[in-house]
């Protein structure tokens, strides 16, 4: 027996993944941009003050939280990179 798949068209395809993105930078409630500005910040003043940035990250529940979802963002926008 032969199953015959349709393929999802690219569109819709990255247009589901988008909304991931948007739904996941909703749970912030900032843009992207306010989330890496925040995220620069706080390392840079960690670095100044010899703090590494895997002690900011235990020991900082929001750039932990703000970390988290960068990364789960950056993930999902090299899958959406990768849909072509």
């Amino acid at each position: 027996m032969i199953i015959k798949i349709k393929p999802i068209p690219t569109a819709e395809l990255k247009a589901v993944k988008q909304s991931e993105i948007d739904a996941l930078e909703d749970t912030l409630f900032m843009t992207r941009g306010e989330r890496e500005a925040w995220l620069i910040q706080m390392e840079t003043i960690a670095t100044q003050q010899s703090v590494s940035l895997e002690v900011l990250y235990q020991a900082n529940p929001f750039y932990k939280k703000l970390k988290d979802c960068d990364d789960a963002v950056t993930a999902l926008r090299a899958e959406l990179k990768a849909i072509v």
